[in-house]
C-alpha cells in the first residue's frame, strides 16, 4: 500500500557467507543495506566493514550505519 517504502535488510560482514546475503538483497531490489557496527563490536577500521562498504558501493546500494541509539 506504500510504494515508496522499501525494506533495507541487515547484512553482518562478520558472519559466514554475508556476500551471498548481500547479493540476494541486491537482486531483490533493496535500496540500501543496514549495519550496526557498534552493537556488533566492530570498530571503524574493521576489515569486514570495509569489505561490506566496498561491496555495497560496487553493487550501487547505500550502506546505512546505525552508530548510536537514543
Amino acid at each position: 500500500p506504500h510504494p515508496t517504502l522499501r525494506p533495507a535488510p541487515v547484512v553482518r560482514p562478520d558472519w559466514p557467507r554475508w556476500e551471498r546475503e548481500l547479493a540476494r538483497a541486491v537482486d531483490a531490489g533493496a535500496p540500501a543495506i543496514r549495519a550496526y557496527p557498534p552493537q556488533w563490536g566492530l570498530g571503524p577500521d574493521d576489515a569486514g566493514m570495509v569489505r561490506l562498504a566496498d561491496a555495497c558501493a560496487e553493487a550501487g546500494v547505500a550502506l546505512v550505519l546505525a552508530v548510536r541509539f537514543e
